[in-house]
């Protein structure tokens, strides 16, 4: 992992293009900047997301995974809440660190350590690297932490809210009984300190006091007074049936958009096109699209054009819908500093701005091949699926050239200006106002990526391992199969995927504290997308029930007439036997002892009655 998380574009930083170094002199316009060459004197114009640190970043050796430990996040999240305030230069006034030491009870040197970390990491996990910890931290005998543990759980985290002191000599008190040391004071304090802000709010039962400091207030969306300060995502169905990417090209139905944008400037921070219903993982794509640098993309895509936009918005503004609070999301979110807030419901003021963009959006779409329009009326005698024709890489380029060219150089009306203008104002300034400056860029984008990628816990088995019923194995893999954890089951890793490319995925490895790529285990199969396969493992579900309900309703027949013709076989057999029964001598049977001594019975002549020979069956 790389020391330092991102590159921050300053007059005299020092950068790496080309294998030369290079001293930045000042900005060139929006995403660009006029550099000097430090061995040759020359200047040049260049592209800041194609600038990298001086320094060779160093191979990811170690990565903190978001999902280790639950109190270590828990942890940071309660540093980053006192240190934030205090993050600008501006507000780090000494009365106002003074105030925070006595509002949290921590020294001012450990403040600042805590503020040094962070901007140097920039990373929520900055803040919880294992050296900060303490040296033994947990010192305390097990039984003695249970009972604290059990303590502030039971008598702190209640709407009682009791005071730290009571739950202070309830420890002690709860000590004395078990005959166990009792612990002093400040180590009860310091586990109560421990305790997230927000959990310990929450739990006391102080519902106000969580509106007023963790809910949006009414009305903010509008006041975005900078570039990133405010970003809208939102999912839209798009009007147009696209074609599958093989030779065929069959038509396949509607894709789905998940796109951001900036309330400030308007310009689409990102976007995440899929066939795939939307859900926690689109948001991620989208969002890690959002954050990235874009050359590479469009690039790759085909697209010709200019797209300076990327950097970690301070607040993300979404739906309410249950794909925007997944696990992963939640946990990227914290990492990078991201507020996630979500419009209240029933309320369409809120989330205007993407609202609109999909509108906009729509009317290109209407116009290509494939469309559905806006409604039956307006599609009329049009056949979607007959006239469509771009598969879903074409569309999306599409969708890229129409965002990088047409949308963010055009007008916009509530603005007055053009977005990427809007955008560009922001950054750099205007004469009256100063720009808020470049965001920076990541050092270790692979990182980044790693973050917003859908991740999977699963268990290691001799083949590996299996998603989605396909299965991947690679010999890193193999000190992993049968572990089991403290409490003697099979111990579950994680695993990230990319939807874009599910021919590899990413194993976290625990001990090395880094991601390995794994491939599929039969490494002839043909890379794709999550959204093929899921198509295609339903297209097989489908032809599997159809082959199936042919031959069960033509077995079913078959059945019908053996069982049938067996059915006459035995009525007209058990009436054959019945017949000497019934034609026997009406005297005889009432008389059954009237017999000659001289005649015997012949019991090979008599045969089973029909009825019991049916139950014996």
């Amino acid at each position: 992992m790389a020391d330092v998380a991102f590159l921050h574009v300053l007059r005299g930083q020092h950068v790496s293009f080309h294998d030369s170094t290079y001293e930045i002199l000042l900005s060139g316009g929006l995403g660009t900047v006029l550099c000097r060459n430090l061995e040759t004197g020359d200047t040049a114009l260049l592209k800041i997301e194609d600038l990298k640190l001086p320094s060779p970043v160093l191979e990811q050796a170690e990565q903190t995974s978001l999902l280790d430990d639950p109190e270590d996040l828990a942890e940071a999240k309660r540093r980053l809440l006192i240190i934030e305030p205090l993050l600008k230069k501006s507000d780090r006034t000494e009365s106002n660190i003074v105030a925070r030491c006595a509002q949290f009870r921590v020294s001012r040197s450990t403040i600042m350590r805590w503020i040094r970390r962070y901007q140097h990491d920039e990373r929520l996990s900055g803040l919880f690297r294992r050296p900060f910890r303490g040296k033994g931290r947990h010192r305390l005998m097990p039984e003695i932490e249970l009972l604290i543990d059990a303590s502030i759980e039971e008598h702190f985290l209640t709407h009682q809210r009791h005071k730290e002191q009571a739950t202070v000599d309830l420890v002690q008190d709860r000590c004395r009984i078990a005959g166990l040391p009792a612990p002093s004071p400040s180590t009860v304090r310091r586990r109560i300190a421990e305790l997230s802000q927000r959990e310990r709010i929450k739990r006391r039962g102080r519902k106000k006091m969580i509106r007023d400091e963790y809910t949006a207030r009414g009305g903010i969306f509008d006041e975005a007074k900078c570039p990133l300060a405010i970003v809208e995502i939102d999912h839209h169905l798009l009007d147009i049936v696209v074609v599958s990417d093989d030779a065929d090209r069959q038509p396949l139905h509607r894709p789905w958009i998940t796109a951001a944008i900036d309330v400030y400037s308007r310009v689409v921070t990102g976007f995440y096109i899929s066939l795939d219903a939307p859900d926690s993982s689109a948001i991620g794509m989208c969002i890690l699209h959002s954050v990235l640098p874009k050359g590479d993309y469009l690039r790759e895509i085909g697209v010709a054009g200019n797209w300076p936009v990327w950097g970690f918005p301070t607040l993300i503004h979404t739906d309410n819908g249950k794909d925007f609070v997944g696990k992963m999301l939640c946990r990227a979110a914290d990492e990078y500093n991201i507020h996630l807030t979500r419009r209240p419901i029933h309320d369409p003021h809120f989330g205007a701005h993407i609202e609109r963009f999909f509108g906009t959006l729509t009317q290109t779409i209407q116009s290509l091949p494939g469309t559905t329009f806006s409604n039956p009326s307006e599609r009329a005698d049009y056949n979607s699926k007959r006239e469509a024709r771009l598969t879903l890489a074409e569309l999306e380029q599409q969708v890229a050239n129409f965002i990088v060219n047409i949308y963010h150089n055009e007008i916009h009306r509530s603005l007055g200006t053009s977005p990427l203008k809007q955008y560009g104002r922001g950054i750099h300034g205007d004469g009256e106002h100063l720009g808020i400056g470049t965001p920076a860029l990541p050092v270790d984008p692979e990182r980044v990526r790693m973050d917003f990628l859908p991740f999977y816990e699963r268990k290691i088995e001799p083949y590996g391992v299996a998603i989605d019923s396909v299965h991947y194995y690679h010999d890193v893999l193999r000190p992993f199969v049968g572990l089991k954890n403290a409490h003697g089951r099979r111990e579950s890793y994680l695993f990230r995927r990319d939807p874009k490319d599910i021919s590899v995925i990413h194993f976290y490895d625990p001990t090395a504290k880094r991601y390995w790529p794994i491939p599929y285990r039969d490494i002839t199969n043909a890379p794709m997308t999550a959204a093929e396969l899921h198509r295609r493992k339903a297209l097989l579900r489908k032809q599997a029930k159809e082959d199936r309900d042919e031959r069960a309703i033509f077995d079913g027949r078959q059945f019908q007439r053996d069982k049938l013709g067996e059915s006459l076989s035995k009525t007209v057999l058990s009436r054959r036997r019945r017949r000497p029964i019934v034609a026997t001598d009406m005297s005889s049977a009432a008389n059954p002892t009237d017999t000659s001594e001289n005649e015997q019975p012949d019991f090979e002549s008599i045969e089973p009655f029909p009825t019991l020979e049916s139950h014996r069956v």
